[in-house]
């Protein structure tokens, strides 16, 4: 009987995020935007907790048990669900932003060296800058995004030591990449944390 009421739950829950979802997409409303989230949400804890109780303690769902203590067990599954995920999220973007980090540190490097006109010292610092990235290329410590945007650096000061851009340029260049660095390193930042689903979804 109980997992028969764990279906019909889970059932109603879909069904309210895809309804809400048609709506929100039809009227573009942003209530419904939030609406949706949240549902996904809850759709989420539902699933974590009812995966979690089977797995540790399987009578979790006898019909003896109140429906109080049954509520409990999945508010212990939820927190635990909870922790883990926003710990794993946590570590992940971590690196991510160690990468971005990194870079932003290179950046303003180069930037440096670049207003003090010094040739050889940018020829010395790319050296440097390039056995850096390819030490972690190989090891795959980077992720896509920064492996994108080293790669973008990398060329720009290649093309500028070859006499191929303008000092002004790569200036140009190196400040935007600044800020484009900054606003990917907010963006993870402030990511979802707390939400697997969510998460997937946005990215």
């Amino acid at each position: 009987m109980l997992t028969e009421y764990i279906l019909i739950i889970f059932s109603i829950l879909i069904f309210l995020t895809i309804a809400i979802s048609f709506i929100r997409k039809k009227y573009n409303s942003h209530s419904m935007y939030k609406l949706t989230n949240l549902l996904i949400y809850f759709l989420e804890l539902f699933l974590a907790g009812t995966l979690l109780n089977l797995l540790f303690d399987a009578n979790t769902f006898q019909t003896s048990k109140s429906g109080f203590l049954i509520f409990k067990d999945y508010v212990y599954a939820n927190s635990i669900y909870s922790i883990i995920i926003t710990m794993v999220i946590k570590f992940w973007d971590g690196t991510t932003i160690d990468s971005i980090n990194s870079l932003q540190k290179q950046v303003k490097d180069f930037l440096l060296l670049l207003e003090l006109r010094d040739t050889g010292s940018i020829r010395n610092k790319f050296q440097s800058f390039k056995n850096h990235y390819r030490f972690h290329y190989r090891i795959g410590s980077l992720d896509n995004f920064t492996l994108n945007e080293v790669n973008e650096v990398t060329i720009a000061i290649q093309n500028f030591l070859d006499n191929e851009i303008r000092e002004k340029d790569l200036i140009l260049f190196l400040k935007n990449k600044q800020i484009l660095l900054e606003d990917e390193r907010n963006i993870v930042n402030f990511g979802w944390q707390s939400s697997l689903f969510l998460r997937m979804l946005k990215n």
